[in-house]
């Protein structure tokens, strides 16, 4: 699993004093470049494999809010694997450890045509070492 640590700045705050909803699917997609780029596998990633690999479910659910200089402790793991799609799950909590979002996104790996292709072994190898056992 991977953690990422997220500020909450004033400028991702809404009229009602808390973070604006859309702010966590960016919140969730950057934790999800870092997670890449920790795996060695950062923007040039798909890349190297000749793909793209773009989002075609996103999904979250809000349990608490949020306000400006909270901190985040988002945790990335991957909820499931198929022939040319992958599902990250994205768990956020505050610094009591409450939750205060999850969601997930779907990926699919796709060639130049936007066809779906096979998640290449490699960047399933890695993605497997991240899989939620308790899914």
């Amino acid at each position: 699993m991977f953690t990422k640590i997220q500020k909450v700045y004033f400028g991702h705050i809404d009229k009602a004093g808390i973070v604006y909803h859309p702010h966590f699917i960016d919140y969730f997609h950057q934790a999800y470049e870092d997670f890449m780029e920790e795996l060695g596998l950062a923007r040039t990633g798909s890349k190297a494999f000749n793909l793209k690999i773009p989002v075609v479910n996103v999904d979250v659910d809000f349990k608490k809010p949020m306000e400006a200089g909270d901190r985040l402790t988002i945790e990335v793991s991957i909820k499931k694997l198929g022939r040319s799609s992958m599902t990250f799950h994205y768990h956020a909590r505050d610094q009591e450890d409450d939750t205060v979002a999850e969601g997930t996104h779907t990926r699919v790996t796709v060639d130049e045509s936007f066809q779906p292709t096979p998640i290449p072994q490699e960047l399933r190898d890695a993605l497997e070492a991240h899989l939620d056992p308790n899914d």
